[in-house]
Formats: structure tokens, sequence, C-alpha cells
């Protein structure tokens, strides 16, 4: 997901009661206040497509990954 549809996905979440009933309970937990939210929303906007491609290559590992198809896969 591209970072404006990542974004647009976060502001539509805070439109539900649900989630944001869950987002405070979790950040109540946790010592966090809303401010966290928006900062973390706002130090995202400012990364750099290289600081996303070195995070993904020191957390993902290929390797690691497992890929499940199912289904009907027979031709007619």
């Amino acid at each position: 997901m591209v970072r404006s549809g990542w974004l647009q996905d976060r502001n539509t979440q805070l439109g539900s009661d649900n989630f944001l009933a869950d987002v405070l309970a979790s950040y109540l937990e946790q010592g966090k206040s809303l401010d966290f939210y928006m900062g973390f929303e706002q130090d995202t906007k400012k990364l750099t497509i290289g600081q996303v491609n070195a995070a993904l290559r020191k957390y993902i590992r290929p390797e690691n990954i497992t890929m499940v198809y199912s289904g009907s896969f027979e031709r007619n």
C-alpha cells in the first residue's frame, strides 16, 4: 500500500467507533496519548523511500516467507 493510501485508511478508521475505542483502550494501557497517534503519522510522512527499503531489508527475509495458495486449480 502506498503512503497516501495508508494515510487515507487511517483517517477512515478514525471514523469507526470500534477502532477508536480500541486505540484509546490500547493507548491507555500503554500510557500513550493520542499525540502519539498523530506523531506516528507525521513521522511516517517524513520517511524516504530509501529509509523504508532499508527497514524492509533489515526485517523482511524472503527465505522466511511462506506462500500458500488454495482453491481449485483444475482447468476445464
